[in-house]
Order: C-alpha cells, then sequence, then structure tokens
C-alpha cells in the first residue's frame, strides 16, 4: 500500500501565502495548514490549529441548537473522499472560536468549496477548503430584509390607523348631518313658538 506523502513543504509554503483563505487538510481530515487569510477571517493562528482534526479545531457553536455547520462540511468532505471531485457547499453559518474569549463563538458566514488534489496513482493526497468569508454581506442582507419587514409592519400599522381615521371622520359626518336635521328641526319649533 502507497504511503500517502502529502503537499512539499513548498506546496504549503504557497497555499499559507496565497491570496484567499485555503485550510488543507489530510485525507483523515487533520488540517495540514491554512491560509494567513483563513487564519485571519477564523481569528487563528496556524500553530494552534496544526495537526488537530478539522472538528477539534472548528467545532460547532454550542450556543446554536440548530447549527449544522460540522454535519454539512463533513458530509461534503465525505463526499469529496468518495468521489475524488470537488464538492461545492451553498452559503453556510459555521461560527469560529473566539481564542480572545475563550467558551465564545464570532458569527461567520462561509461559501465554501472541497477540492481534492490527487497522487499518481489517483489517490487523494490532501483536500483544500476554499472558504470565501460572506458575513458581512450575509448580515447585510439579513438587515435588508429586517428593514423591509419592519417597513411592510409599519405600513400595515398606518393602513389600520388610516383606516380607523376614516371611519372615525366617517361617524363625524353623519353625527355632523344628525346635528344639522337637529338644529332644524329646532329652529323650526322655535319659529312656530315665535
Amino acid at each position: 500500500m502507497p504511503v500517502n506523502k502529502g503537499p512539499s513543504p513548498d506546496t504549503l509554503a504557497a497555499l499559507e501565502k496565497a491570496p484567499n483563505m485555503y485550510l488543507v487538510l489530510s485525507p483523515d481530515l487533520y488540517i495540514l495548514t491554512a491560509s494567513d487569510l483563513y487564519l485571519e477571517a477564523t481569528k487563528t493562528n496556524r500553530n494552534a490549529i496544526l495537526g488537530k482534526h478539522i472538528f477539534e479545531a472548528f467545532p460547532d457553536n454550542p450556543d446554536l441548537p440548530d447549527s449544522d455547520g460540522v454535519q454539512n462540511i463533513n458530509a461534503s468532505l465525505q463526499t469529496v473522499l468518495q468521489t475524488k471531485k470537488p464538492d461545492r457547499m451553498p452559503v453556510q453559518r459555521y461560527d469560529v472560536p473566539d481564542i480572545a474569549e475563550p467558551g465564545k463563538f464570532i458569527q461567520r458566514y462561509w461559501d465554501p468549496s472541497h477540492t481534492p488534489v490527487l497522487d499518481e496513482e489517483g489517490n487523494i493526497s490532501y483536500i483544500v477548503q476554499l472558504a470565501t468569508n460572506v458575513t458581512d454581506k450575509i448580515l447585510a442582507e439579513q438587515a435588508l430584509v429586517k428593514s423591509y419587514d419592519e417597513q411592510i409592519a409599519t405600513t400595515g400599522r398606518i393602513r389600520a390607523l388610516n383606516n380607523e381615521l376614516l371611519a372615525t371622520n366617517t361617524e363625524l359626518r353623519e353625527t355632523q348631518q344628525q346635528l344639522s336635521l337637529l338644529n332644524k328641526n329646532l329652529e323650526q319649533r322655535v319659529k312656530k313658538r315665535t
């Protein structure tokens, strides 16, 4: 059985300085390295994650009971391991541990993909995770949707108030008409008496 040599030191060094966010994984999903931009986006340092299993270094946020980042990333990686083909995922919420505040997580959204790098025999030598940080975009979209929803709700409240005002104005007109009739009747009675 051939021994998997993985990426060369030169390849790892090149990926560390690449102008993108890369995480390089062994076929058994241990972290071989990460690009500087990846480290910056995840607020980690290379020495803290090297040699760790991806889900040990980047677990799900326990404060989010419905978080499925580990499950989704693992499913993508398993697809890559089985098919030996790249797998692109939809945007994922996958918070990252906050090393400045242990036990806390930083909210993050990613546009991830996984690409296997094959050796001469066609076996997976390593996997490159390209993870584009789209947190600002997603948060801006969420704020826009929230603002739109608030605007719709405000418009609905204004319509309801306008309908109430219209109904009140209609009642006032009817009351004015009744008062006007009463006033005429009173004037006629006064004329008859005088």
